[in-house]
C-alpha cells in the first residue's frame, strides 16, 4: 500500500490478504476473545470490521518502534496513537477506528512483547511499543515466524511490585 511502511524504504514487509487471514486464525485459535463476535445477525459485519481493524493495526504496529515493556502507558493510549498515525497517512487505510481485540491480535503476530494474560483480559496489558521512529525497528521475521510455526510469542512476565491499596481514611473525597 503506497504511503505506508514498505520494505524498500527500510520498514518491514507486511502480510498480504491471504497471510493476514491465516495469521488471524492463529491468533483467534489461541485467544478466541481477540476475534470478532460472529454470533447473531451482525456476524458478517462484525467480521468485516475486525478484518479492517486488524489490517490497519498491522500497519501501525509495523511503524512503531520497540523498546522495553512499558508498564506506565495504558493500552488505550497506544490505540489512540495508532489511530492518529493512520489519520496522518497520505493514503486512506482500511479504517482509522481501532478496537482493542484487533489491535492486540496485530501486536501478537508482529512480535510485540506483551503481558497478555487471558485470566485478566482486558486488564494488565503492557506492550514494548515506542513512538514511530523511536526504539528499535520491527522485523518482518516476526509475523513470518508465527505463520511458519503457527505459534504466537508467549507473554512477558514482569515482576510484580507489592501493591498497597489506600485505606478509606486515606482517600479524599471531592
Amino acid at each position: 500500500m503506497s504511503g505506508y511502511p514498505t520494505q524498500s524504504d527500510g520498514a518491514i514487509e507486511l502480510p498480504d490478504a491471504e497471510q493476514r487471514a491465516a495469521l488471524a486464525q492463529i491468533v483467534i485459535g489461541r485467544y478466541k476473545f481477540l476475534g470478532p463476535d460472529v454470533s447473531g445477525r451482525w456476524a458478517e459485519s462484525n467480521r468485516a470490521d475486525w478484518e479492517r481493524q486488524f489490517e490497519s493495526s498491522l500497519l501501525t504496529v509495523a511503524a512503531f518502534g520497540r523498546g522495553e515493556v512499558d508498564t506506565k502507558t495504558a493500552i488505550q493510549a497506544w490505540i489512540d496513537r495508532a489511530e492518529d498515525y493512520l489519520r496522518s497517512r497520505p493514503v486512506a487505510p482500511p479504517t482509522t477506528t481501532l478496537a482493542l481485540p484487533a489491535f492486540m491480535a496485530a501486536c501478537l503476530v508482529m512480535g510485540v512483547k506483551h503481558t497478555l494474560d487471558p485470566r485478566h483480559w482486558p486488564y494488565d496489558l503492557n506492550l514494548n511499543l515506542c513512538a514511530e521512529g523511536m526504539g528499535t525497528k520491527a522485523s518482518s521475521s516476526s509475523w513470518k515466524s508465527v505463520l511458519g510455526t503457527k505459534r504466537l510469542p508467549e507473554a512477558t512476565v514482569i515482576p510484580s511490585t507489592k501493591r498497597t491499596d489506600a485505606s478509606p481514611s486515606q482517600v479524599r473525597s471531592t
